[in-house]
């Protein structure tokens, strides 16, 4: 259960990422740029063996990034300023205020899902939400980046000229979707800027 605090403020962005090939040098990249005041929660599906027990990536990542990282439980209050990442064959959702994991059916072959991710997040977060593909086979995180932008929310992909596989982040585009493209080192700096703006525009009632 959300503790009092968190259940009382829901007023941060959440950042949902999603990456398979070669996603772990992106990823690690990204929160490089990601300071630990940033008034987001972030959540990261990466495409792993659904026969594995436990994921090294929250170690990885605990490597390049302030951020507090956190292997993702069912139950689990949001809060700004972590990072959660998905568990091997675990559908990772966002519920309000908390975290949701299952074993649902998987979802363009994968399990966990980004797509799954980032419609859950679109559903309860609506135009809090910025959605992030990265490098990766398949289109995962396609039909995620429809709903978010549906939702009011932004998308993100990583630049395809500069991911080692680009299918997902094109995928992603081809949708229409996608708002900024860009490499992987820029996207903490775009982030920060969309959170930023959208923390000025709650505190002072005005679009920026």
């Amino acid at each position: 259960m959300a503790d009092k605090d968190t259940a009382t403020r829901q007023d941060f962005s959440i950042v949902v990422i999603g990456a398979s090939a070669g996603g772990i040098k992106a990823l690690s990249a990204l929160v490089r740029g990601l300071p630990p005041t940033l008034e987001a929660a972030v959540f990261v599906v990466q495409h792993l063996e659904s026969t594995a027990e436990k994921s090294r990536l929250p170690d990885i990542l605990r490597r390049y990034t302030l951020l507090a990282v956190h292997p993702a439980r069912d139950g689990m209050a949001i809060r700004p300023g972590c990072l959660y990442v998905a568990r091997p064959g675990m559908h990772l959702r966002i519920r309000p205020g908390s975290i949701g994991l299952d074993k649902g059916e998987p979802v363009r072959f994968v399990r966990p899902a980004a797509d799954v991710l980032f419609i859950s997040a679109a559903e309860h977060y609506g135009p809090r939400v910025i959605g992030v593909v990265l490098t990766g086979n398949g289109s995962d995180g396609a039909a995620g980046c429809l709903a978010v932008k549906a939702g009011g929310g932004v998308c993100m992909a990583q630049d395809p000229k500069t991911a080692p596989f680009p299918d997902m982040p094109g995928a992603a585009m081809a949708t229409g979707a996608v708002d900024h493209i860009l490499p992987v080192n820029d996207m903490a700096g775009q982030i920060i800027c969309l959170v930023d703006r959208r923390t000025r525009r709650d505190t002072t009632g005005k679009a920026l």
